[in-house]
């Protein structure tokens, strides 16, 4: 796979795990557009209920570079979102606010088809069930995070977590 298409679907899985959109860039560090001011999610996706996620104040950059071992590697570094999560399904609208903290993510290949994150700090994962029978899940996770996803699905499985997490969900209901 070449480095350029590696990048694109790095990306593309950055945008799933994290919520923001991350385009493909060269070889420096390059900084990277903020992610969007606010994004709605419909009840079922992020949540049971509506979520309204805003976002404001993130920096952060991207790196490419080839290991020892001949892969490809991606580094994304710097400081996150202020991010207010909103309940829109109550009256009033019970809020969430997340400080900006920094944080990194070493995104490897492991194996065709699939990319696994290694993230370092403060991240929000809102991951959209692909199947009727699954539930919705925005999670806050503060600390080590390795997540693999499945790209032909976008699908990401916590693969293992050491720190603090919260269940943004539950704590908006």
């Amino acid at each position: 796979m070449s480095r350029l298409k590696i990048r694109h679907l790095a990306a593309c899985m950055l945008t799933t795990a994290m919520g923001f959109a991350v385009p493909a860039v060269a070889t420096p560090p390059t900084p990277l557009p903020p992610p969007p001011a606010i994004q709605d999610f419909a009840a079922g996706e992020a949540c049971d209920f509506a979520l309204r996620l805003e976002s404001s104040g993130a920096k952060y950059h991207i790196k490419d570079f080839v290991a020892k071992d001949g892969n490809v590697r991606l580094i994304v570094a710097g400081k996150g979102s202020l991010q207010t999560l909103t309940n829109m399904d109550l009256d009033g609208g019970a809020t969430i606010t997340l400080k900006a903290y920094g944080f990194s993510d070493g995104i490897t290949f492991p194996t065709e088809g699939t990319v696994m994150d290694t993230i370092h700090g403060h991240v929000l994962v809102i991951n959209i069930p692909r199947e009727p029978s699954a539930e919705p899940s925005t999670t806050y996770f503060v600390g080590k995070l390795v997540l693999t996803t499945d790209t032909s699905t976008g699908f990401s499985t916590v693969q293992s977590f050491d720190g603090k997490s919260t269940d943004i969900c539950a704590a908006l209901e």
